[in-house]
């Protein structure tokens, strides 16, 4: 999904939101194809052969321009794997693990903050600053990167 034009875009999405229009069926209007040569149209689709052990989910903070994109991404303590097309068709549960932030207003600059799971707690890494954190507080953040494990 191109989020360029922020004016025309809702300020919130929904991951599996993005995975369905990630992994959708893609037409391609004016493709050559490698057989034959010939110029036509054809369809593209991503899709896993094997699901990993350990899921990360890369959302994209800037767009071409390198300006950043300011849109808060809904995403689950538990994610499933039904939004994503595997070749054996099996569906998995995953379990959020950690995460990061970036805090700045473009790629040029900015601060990383790091939010991780462990036994049990989550936990605001910023620097050399540990601080304990609620999973109210972290479904709040805006995602750069998820990290989900089986």
């Amino acid at each position: 999904m191109v989020l360029d034009n922020e004016a025309l875009q809702p300020t919130e999405l929904d991951i599996y939101y993005l995975m369905d229009t990630y992994f959708n069926l893609e037409m391609l209007t004016e493709h050559t194809c490698s057989q034959c040569g010939l110029l036509g149209g054809t369809g593209k689709r991503i899709a896993m052969i094997n699901v990993p052990q350990v899921l990360v989910v890369h959302i994209s903070r800037f767009d071409s321009g390198l300006h950043k994109i300011h849109h808060y991404v809904r995403f689950p303590e538990h994610l499933t794997t039904d939004h994503i097309p595997s070749g054996n068709g099996q569906s998995l549960s995953y379990r959020l693990r950690g995460l990061i932030v970036h805090v700045g207003s473009s790629i040029d600059e900015g601060h990383y903050i790091a939010y991780v799971f462990i036994q049990g707690d989550w936990f605001k890494a910023e620097d050399r600053i540990i601080t304990p954190v609620s999973w109210h507080t972290v479904s709040k953040v805006k995602a750069y990167i998820l990290m989900y494990e089986i």
